[in-house]
């Protein structure tokens, strides 16, 4: 509370950081999944997870194992299991194929 004597009342200061304290952020992450990662799962959508969020917790909340997954990319760019994301990231999960 900041008393302003020319306004002869108490007005409530809220900081940006006194709004966020108590509450758990949580992240939007647009999800790509391809071939058999799609199967009884989707194939784009944006999961919500808590921050902070990694890689790995994606993968937890939609049951893939990290053995499925061949390659990783976040933004477009080469990414990894242990690595953090941030709102609004798009992660693309490839399988692993083989084939002759």
């Amino acid at each position: 509370m900041v008393f302003r004597p020319w306004l002869d009342k108490t007005i409530p200061v809220r900081s940006p950081l006194s709004a966020t304290l108590g509450r758990q952020m949580t992240l939007e992450i647009e999800v790509h999944l391809f071939s058999i990662l799609r199967i009884n799962r989707f194939a784009t959508a944006r999961v919500q997870v808590s921050a902070p969020a990694r890689v790995n917790s994606i993968l937890e909340k939609l049951g893939i194992s990290q053995a499925e997954i061949g390659a990783v990319f976040v933004n477009g760019r080469d990414g990894r299991f242990e690595q953090s994301l941030t709102d609004g990231d798009r992660l693309t999960l490839l399988p692993c194929i083989g084939g002759g």
